[in-house]
């Protein structure tokens, strides 16, 4: 589970890394804007054809990176999807007879699910990204549970087919063990340039792989 959320991480430095290119293209487009509008006024043909061929090819390159970023974000969003889906599966695993003693565990998730990012200005075409405020709380995965026991027999299980007295042979137990467990992401580097690794925020046993 920690590997997984270390490359969530990757991904988001890939994404914040990608700013000081979009950056440079930015700078090319103007400069090439610019060349264009002088060909213009000095009816320069072959200058605005040049100038022309320069603008078309910062457009794909603006629509292959806003590709990329989105490709990030999705596959970023999905890996922590499956971390959330794969811990409560193994969660529901660890539910099994004790003896004379069955134990059901009953877990639940506080989110975020997505990735703790925002745009950081106001480019509809190809935006750049920053670290929400607070990003490590944000990006925090918790999970709780509450650990239930009965009887291995099943005794106080109701016949009743629609389940009136279904939760008469169940107890919840006063204390929960553990009670939760949690990962995020830990900022090692800086906003511009983010090095993650992931650190547990409480108990680790959900969390050793």
């Amino acid at each position: 589970m920690k590997i997984t959320y270390e490359e969530v991480g990757e991904k988001i430095r890939a994404l914040i890394e990608m700013n000081r290119t979009i950056e440079h293209l930015r700078f090319a487009e103007k400069i090439a804007y610019a060349a264009m509008a002088a060909s213009v006024i000095t009816l320069n043909a072959a200058g605005a054809r040049i100038a022309k061929k320069v603008i078309d090819g910062i457009r794909t390159t603006r629509k292959i990176l806003r590709a990329r970023q989105q490709w990030l974000i999705q596959s970023a969003n999905l890996k922590l999807f499956r971390t959330r889906s794969q811990v409560f599966h193994r969660l529901r695993g660890a539910s099994r007879t004790l003896g004379l003693v069955e134990r059901e565990i009953v877990p639940g998730f506080s989110l975020p699910v997505r990735v703790a990012i925002r745009k950081a200005d106001q480019d509809r075409e190809l935006p750049k990204y920053e670290l929400m405020p607070d990003f490590e709380r944000r990006q925090k995965m918790e999970l709780k549970w509450q650990s239930r026991y009965r009887k291995a027999d099943g005794k106080g299980r109701s016949r009743d087919p629609r389940g009136a007295n279904e939760e008469d042979g169940w107890k919840i137990a006063k204390a929960t063990w553990p009670e939760s467990c949690g990962m995020t992401l830990e900022n090692l580097g800086t906003a511009e340039k983010p090095r993650f690794q992931a650190r547990p925020t409480q108990d680790k046993y959900f969390w050793k792989r």
